[in-house]
């Protein structure tokens, strides 16, 4: 499943966009994929938007199994400035 989402002007997506990496699927084709972290702090912000666990679980999830490879510090920064914090902290708490 892919969800093609047009993204407004703000400091936090042209952060996002500049963390993009590019993917080999084969030799012809590179797709560009977001970091984990921007992935998480989106699906905080459709959390508080919407309420659904769903997000929260995901990235429960994400958190056990990348550990050590998602910069908590750039989510932390960013979760504040997008008033996600709280649900940020609770969990990543839940996650260790």
């Amino acid at each position: 499943k892919v969800d093609f989402m047009i993204p407004e002007p703000s400091p936090f997506n042209a952060s996002r966009f500049a963390r993009l990496r590019s993917v080999e699927l084969s030799p012809a084709c590179k797709v560009p994929v977001a970091s984990a972290e921007d992935i998480i702090l989106m699906k905080l912000r459709y959390f508080s938007a919407g309420g659904s666990d769903k997000h929260l679980r995901d990235i429960a999830g994400m958190l056990r199994i990348m550990r050590d490879q998602v910069d908590r510090h750039y989510i932390e920064q960013w979760a504040e400035r997008l008033c996600v914090l709280d649900a940020w902290h609770s969990v990543s708490e839940a996650a260790d």
